[in-house]
């Protein structure tokens, strides 16, 4: 990217100048050859007027050239068909000068050349003008060569890995989903069924099949089934597909009011329709959130806010316990809120307050 912005800047910079340059030097010898052909005229009248001694009437010619205003202000040199100089204009060539010449046939014999001198230093100040603001202008369109696809790739590239970090976040959801219910259908059915049979080999028990026996082996399995409902539950929230975001919410709020004894109050501005990943994100997020409070705060109240923020959603969890320092309390699941929320391009902050600690989450509904 950046040898090609640097190239198209050059070429800019370089090119109107050497156009310009170009074009001037033409047009200006071309004024000089218009003017020597004028002068050459005037020599050429003044050769049939004294074709023998016109060359030692230098100020009568340059009379006549005053009169008819030209060569004036310009370099002029005039020489004779022998190569030898008229004293006519400088007397030394001046520098820095562009030529335009002019021959005088007079009966289709050579009588003089003359040439007319135009300076080069308006030309010189135009290209070197015309060059800079080139250069000014290439650099600001070089730099915008540049900026711009850097920022769209740049942006690309932040929506790319934005994207992946959802589907990174999908796939784990339905890869737990799968487990739960591969789980449940399968070993949750297998240790249900022989439930069952130990219950009926229960009541036709004999001597040398013990009820405790039979008992205790039920109870393993009875173990194992509660072993795989919370297995099932952790992998993938069964609320969620029972009741809903709202529902699973209130469910799980109702649970940690009864066993901490805290007020959970609700402020829930969902939408209509709601993807699959943010009602996991949002329901696992609130739930390391009270578990947090119910762990930690000592709180007897606390507060959760859902409502939108723009093509967003911003979510609030406050108490009014005694505050936890979010460094301390990073083993207790604000780690998690906070991977959950840059996964799904979003952010979590943590603010301690007097009393009191507060948990916001702002998650795009939307990846940019």
């Amino acid at each position: 990217m950046i040898p090609l912005v640097v190239g198209a800047s050059a070429v800019g910079s370089l090119g109107s100048p050497a156009v310009y340059y170009l074009q001037k030097r033409h047009e200006m010898v071309s004024t000089a050859r218009g003017e020597a052909a004028r002068v050459a005229v005037i020599l050429q009248d003044v050769v049939l007027q004294r074709p023998l001694f016109w060359r030692y009437d230098t100020s009568k010619i340059a009379e006549r050239l005053t009169s008819e205003g030209v060569g004036q202000h310009r370099p002029l040199i005039v020489l004779d068909a022998r190569g030898v100089r008229i004293p006519l204009g400088s007397d030394a060539p001046p520098e820095g000068v562009l030529w335009g010449k002019s021959e005088v046939y007079v009966a289709g014999k050579h009588q003089a050349t003359v040439w007319i001198g135009v300076s080069t230093q308006p030309l010189l100040l135009g290209t070197l003008t015309l060059g800079a603001v080139s250069a000014l202008l290439s650099t600001l369109l070089g730099g915008l060569l540049y900026l711009i696809p850097t920022r769209a790739i740049a942006a690309a590239e932040r929506r790319i890995s934005a994207l992946v970090a959802q589907l990174s976040l999908t796939l784990q959801e339905e890869e737990r989903g799968r487990i739960a219910r591969d789980l449940h259908d399968g070993a949750g059915q297998a240790l249900t069924a022989a439930r069952l049979h130990l219950a009926s080999l229960r009541k036709g028990a004999s001597a040398g099949l013990s009820v405790e026996r039979l008992a205790a082996v039920a109870g393993h399995i009875d173990e194992a089934m509660e072993e795989i409902r919370r297995s099932t539950a952790a992998l993938r929230p069964p609320a969620l597909a029972e009741l809903g975001l709202r529902g699973a919410l209130e469910r799980h709020g109702e649970a940690v009011a009864a066993a901490a004894g805290i007020e959970v109050c609700w402020s829930l501005e969902l939408p209509t329709s709601l993807e699959a990943h943010l009602e996991t994100a949002l329901y696992r997020i609130i739930q390391e959130a009270l578990t947090n409070v119910a762990r930690h705060a000592r709180a007897s109240r606390v507060s959760v806010v859902i409502r939108r923020e723009g093509r967003g959603l911003q979510l609030i969890v406050e108490d009014d316990g005694r505050g936890v320092n979010p460094g301390q309390a990073r083993g207790g699941g604000l780690a998690s809120i906070e991977e959950r929320a840059r996964l799904l391009g979003g952010k979590a902050s943590f603010l301690v307050g007097s009393p009191g600690f507060r948990v916001e989450v702002e998650l795009p509904m939307e990846v940019e």
